[in-house]
């Protein structure tokens, strides 16, 4: 009988960047010590860190079981979209406990802000891991911590990535917009040229908009230096630089760093990217410039305005807070990072493919009349608002004061959506605040149709005769062009569907309302951080729990002031209108900015200090009052005694009273 694999601990050096091979050995007893797998070799070189914190653990079966851990942590193979189960103590965990038990890790550390946060809901998950991070305080919790800061940073990486490639994809398309600009200028089709230049200046007039819409509440010095950044076209390059450092969200702001950048992003899709590839692809077919130089620039146009639709969809998916109050709607996008990228040409080729099917059939029905286009256009548009005037979901989510201005702003970012997406399948359109699920699908649907249909007009009216275009595209081109196309996207909707976990499918058809689904946050979510999501978004959005909103905020506020929560920042307290809070008393309280509250605290420090001066002052002139009420109480005593002895005791010496005189002070 062979004798039975036991672990016997290897020599653990110090935790500095040598340790290597040497940790996590495994001895048999026919067999030399050899590295346990490739794991402990990966960790030690590769992951900062957290090898030379599992060199802590005694090498037995713990080790082992961390290892397996580890390796599924930091190499996910599928996604959750809800948190694991798995009850099997520390002393039973397979690998494929432990493979279920790092999906929950890595769900975790995707829904919760904090890393240290999501290492303390992992511990009270998971009863193994309570057992582990008692056996090893501070040890286990170290490791986990390490883990989850590496996937972070990873994240964060790839995010910075995307990030400086689509300036520089967008840097390089305004660059091919002003070519495109002067070569119109110059071979005399200047209608095209002054079209590029009036959708550029509609581009800035809705960003500058948008400033002031976000930055409402700060000063007036704050709003025209976001807007020099506009009209100076750095606008772009200062939002990238806040998103790269994580910079702070301001208080009484409409949105975070991050969601102003995207969208910024949707505004330059809808007034700039969108028409002005329009007008490209209009010049090329009905006009005389061929050239290679104009292909390609409408090419750079497409990819941009794609890779921007796919980067909005991706970052708000992506975003922690979203997916705790929302994770039945956030969370498509997988934690592998192999998936992710997969998932994100996924979407590229949906977006890509729509935007140049769409814009193909739109320029070749305008050759024949663009009134044709813009009826067709004008007439989905207002389809689309009746169709929320219907479902009483007409106003948008960004809160305005004054119904009239309400009402504008709502037509305005609507019909900006419903562009966006009609041209570019915004698959975040598909949000209950934003399109719904069923219209999403209705429009994408309506796509292949309103195609093939503009490109049979365009055929027709080729055939009539009636026309001077210098190029004519034959039915083959035209059908085979828009169909392979449609069939890309087909394919990769199909990708895309087969990737997502299956619960997140039924969003592509739910019917419900962006009022409903702020209801449903506030009725169904358990915890204070995510109900009180709801007040970020328009008043007439929660109208119908307006009164249980206002209850549950006035009983709660004042516990979140004294026990002052993490979410509960300035940002959070900027989204409460001073309507909902009954207390004069305690609307000043929250509206006290955060360095007024350092002032306020260093003020009261101060004064306690002053007081307990005071008052050790007062208590040294007691402690004095009474040494001097003692002396004179001795005194008095003293005195007595000397008046007794002079009067029964005359025989008293000279000596006897010097000493007497002596002892009396």
């Amino acid at each position: 009988m062979p004798k039975s694999s036991q672990i016997s601990p290897a020599c653990i050096k110090e935790e500095d960047n040598r340790v290597r091979d040497e940790i996590l050995v495994l001895r048999t007893s026919d067999q030399p010590a050899r590295p346990c797998g490739h794991v402990a070799q990966q960790f030690t070189s590769n992951n900062g860190g957290i090898g030379r914190q599992l060199s802590r653990f005694p090498l037995k079966d713990d080790a082992t079981r961390i290892l397996n851990l580890m390796a599924a942590i930091m190499k996910p193979k599928t996604l959750a979209s809800t948190l694991p189960s798995c009850m099997t103590p520390s002393s039973s965990m397979t690998k494929a406990d432990c493979v279920d038990i790092a999906r929950g890790f890595n769900y975790l550390t995707k829904t919760t802000a904090e890393d240290g946060d999501a290492v303390g809901e992992f511990l009270k998950a998971y009863p193994a891991m309570q057992e582990l991070s008692e056996r090893y305080p501070g040890t286990f919790e170290d490791v986990l911590l390490l883990a989850s800061v590496r996937l972070a940073s990873d994240n964060k990486k790839y995010a910075l990535v995307r990030l400086l490639f689509g300036a520089l994809l967008s840097t390089f398309d305004s660059m091919t917009d002003i070519y495109m600009i002067f070569v119109f200028w110059r071979t005399g089709e200047k209608v095209y040229a002054y079209a590029t230049v009036g959708f550029i200046m509609l581009s800035l007039f809705l960003q500058v908009l948008f400033v002031v819409l976000q930055n409402r509440k700060q000063p007036k010095g704050k709003i025209i230096k976001e807007c020099l950044y506009v009209m100076s076209l750095t606008k772009p390059g200062v939002d990238a630089y806040r998103v790269a450092i994580n910079a702070e969200d301001v208080p009484g702001s409409i949105c975070s760093p991050r969601s102003e950048m995207m969208y910024f992003k949707g505004v330059e899709l809808f007034a700039e990217a969108i028409p002005g590839s329009l007008v490209q692809s209009y010049a090329f077919l009905a006009g005389s410039n061929q050239s290679s130089a104009a292909v390609f620039s409408l090419a750079v146009s497409v990819s941009v305005a794609a890779f921007t639709s796919t980067t909005i969809s991706f970052d708000i998916d992506m975003d922690r807070i979203k997916r705790g109050h929302s994770p039945n709607f956030y969370g498509y996008i997988p934690d592998a990072t192999s998936k992710r990228v997969k998932m994100f040409l996924y979407i590229f080729l949906l977006s890509a493919c729509q935007i140049s099917a769409k814009i193909i059939a739109c320029s070749l029905c305008a050759v024949e009349s663009s009134k044709i286009v813009l009826t067709y256009l004008g007439v989905d548009m207002l389809f689309f608002l009746v169709y929320k005037l219907l479902r009483r979901d007409y106003q948008y989510w960004i809160p305005t004061n004054g119904c009239v201005i309400s009402v504008v702003i709502s037509l305005l970012f609507r019909v900006i959506v419903k562009s966006i997406t009609d041209f570019t399948g915004l698959l975040h359109a598909r949000h209950p605040l934003e399109l719904g699920g069923t219209y999403w699908t209705f429009t994408l649907v309506s796509t292949p149709v309103v195609c093939f249909y503009f490109g049979f007009r365009y055929l027709s009216f080729v055939a009539s005769g009636d026309h001077d275009l210098v190029t004519v595209l034959k039915p083959s081109q035209v059908y085979g062009t828009i169909g392979s196309l449609l069939l890309v996207q087909l394919i990769s909707l199909g990708y895309f569907l087969k990737t997502i976990d299956r619960k997140f499918i039924k969003t592509f058809t739910s019917t419900e309302t962006g009022n409903q689904y702020c209801e449903n946050i506030f009725l169904k979510s358990e915890e204070d951080e995510h109900r009180i999501y709801i007040l970020s978004k328009n008043r007439h959005k929660w109208r119908r729990v307006e009164s249980q909103v206002i209850d549950w905020l006035n009983n709660m506020i004042l516990v979140w002031q004294e026990e002052q929560p993490e979410w509960y920042n300035d940002q959070v307290r900027a989204t409460i209108p001073d309507w909902c809070v009954r207390d004069k008393e305690t609307l000043h309280m929250i509206r006290v900015s955060r360095e007024e509250r350092a002032t306020i605290a260093a003020r009261e420090i101060a004064k306690n200090r002053r007081r307990s001066v005071v008052a050790e002052i007062l208590q040294e002139c007691r402690l004095e009052m009474e040494v001097v009420e003692t002396e004179v109480e001795v005194r008095e005593a003293v005195s007595d005694s000397s008046s007794s002895d002079g009067k029964w005791g005359n025989s008293s010496s000279g000596e006897g009273e010097a000493t007497m005189t002596f002892q009396s002070p």
